[in-house]
């Protein structure tokens, strides 16, 4: 009996040896220099998705591509599809305008304590890090292949966080991706991709003709990465103000006139100036949507433009 109790104590004393010469060594490598394996942090997942139109399961096929997605149940780490349709949508106020099929909402969670990072794909393979801004008149901005943001908020309960990622979508652009990944430290997650997607019959492209050219306006041409309603084109507006003066928010009402009626849409734009942020738009001296179907005009809000 004496012996047994003998074993049993050094075995516990062994155990206990080790559980406090492991992160000594761990520790020692570290100031040494040596590499420490860190487990990249939990995939995100998306937990819903709010959007005129339905999700993609199985084949899905557009003028240069054809998907093929599972259709796990939500929550889900893996890449899904979501389909934008019909493209118009009738204005609540003024019955001979439309308003584009156009904004997003998707809700995804990380662990407790961490950090996101939202990015487009571009079709030509490019990845464009995006701006998360809080709500707020002009937020967020449409997707582009470029500089651009997502409106991001978020809440922790200690274990989960959730993330609110809302986007506006390009009417023109039959696919757009988006790729989230979870942040901890200097570790980053795997990607989860999710896929917004239209049919090309609709797709509402605004290709003004070049400066100078008599040509006329082209409707309705879905592009890979085209040219929408609201998409910025011409004078960027980054960079700091002359004198250091503030930037302000220029909002406008765009309105283009097609075959199927008048389509009236949003856009704000945080600018130095009331004629920088009209040649971002595309429009003022040599601007290249000007003498096209379409028309600028300042706004109060985007409820005046598109409806409450």
């Amino acid at each position: 009996m004496k012996t047994s109790a003998l074993s049993i104590s050094s075995t516990f004393l062994v155990a206990v040896r080790t559980s406090i010469l492991l992160p000594c060594l761990a520790l020692l490598a570290a100031c040494n220099g040596l590499p420490i394996n860190t487990p990249p942090p939990d995939k995100p997942q998306l937990e819903s998705v709010n959007l005129r139109g339905q999700r993609v399961c199985g084949t899905f096929t557009n003028s240069t591509t054809t998907f093929t997605f599972a259709c796990d149940p939500l929550p889900t780490s893996i890449g899904t599809g979501w389909q934008l349709t019909p493209l118009k949508k009738p204005h609540p106020t003024n019955p001979n305008w439309s308003i584009p099929n156009r904004g997003v909402v998707f809700t995804v969670s990380t662990p407790s304590l961490t950090s996101i990072e939202v990015a487009y794909r571009a079709s030509s393979g490019a990845r464009f890090v995006l701006s998360q801004v809080s709500p707020g008149p002009g937020r967020p901005q449409m997707l582009q292949a470029g500089p651009s943001e997502v409106e991001v908020t978020a809440s922790d309960n200690g274990v989960r966080k959730t993330w609110t990622i809302a986007a506006q979508t390009n009417a023109c652009l039959e696919k757009m991706e988006l790729e989230i990944v979870n942040i901890n430290g200097a570790t980053r997650s795997d990607t989860l991709p999710i896929h917004v997607l239209r049919i090309p019959d609709e797709t509402l492209c605004i290709s003004s003709p070049p400066v100078g050219s008599g040509t006329s306006t082209t409707l309705g041409t879905s592009r890979t990465d085209g040219v929408g309603m609201g998409t910025t084109t011409g004078t960027s507006s980054s960079g700091p103000c002359i004198g250091g003066t503030s930037r302000t928010m220029f909002q406008f009402c765009e309105r283009c006139s097609t075959s199927g009626g008048t389509w009236a849409q949003y856009t704000g734009i945080e600018s130095c100036s009331l004629s920088d942020a009209i040649a971002v738009m595309g429009y003022g001296p040599g601007g290249v949507k000007n003498g096209g179907l379409c028309s600028l005009s300042q706004t109060g809000s985007e409820a005046q433009c598109e409806g409450p």
